[in-house]
């Protein structure tokens, strides 16, 4: 069986560590420490790498595309797509930042709304990816009704 795009492959890897990142970045956020910082951190850089791939294989993807409604449906899959990736990419600069200005001075501890910040960042970068999800299954699956 030859699979004519890779996209299908590459779609549950910025599903799985966004969300995972998400919980990270909430859990840093309300309770902080260097274990969920990096959690946090490692997910999101997986998540956000895996959201570029998903991107890039997509596009093959929508070449081949066709049904009912498939333009709109591929157009709000995509636009949510990129909204994560774009949303992950902002997180994972500031949470880059927040590290490494950890890392200079190792007793100094980001304000609570700088977490807080980061964490909605996150969160929001999940949600478009679930909207991306559902709207890709919609157009593999069909509504269901």
């Amino acid at each position: 069986m030859t699979i004519p795009a890779y996209h299908p492959l590459f779609v549950h890897f910025p599903i799985a560590f966004l969300l995972g990142a998400a919980l990270g970045a909430l859990a840093w956020a309300v309770v902080g420490g260097d274990f969920w910082r990096r959690v946090a951190l490692v997910m999101l850089v997986l998540g956000t790498a895996g959201g570029v791939a998903a991107l890039r294989t997509g596009e093959t993807m929508e070449e081949i595309a066709e049904g009912p409604n498939v333009e709109a449906l591929v157009h709000d899959h995509e636009e949510a797509g990129e909204r994560a990736v774009y949303l992950g990419g902002v997180a994972l600069v500031a949470l880059a930042a927040l590290e490494a200005a950890r890392r200079r001075r190792p007793e100094w501890t980001p304000a609570w709304w700088a977490r807080a910040l980061v964490a909605a960042a996150v969160i929001g970068a999940a949600g478009f990816v679930l909207r991306a999800g559902h709207l890709g299954g919609l157009m593999v699956w069909g509504t269901g009704a």
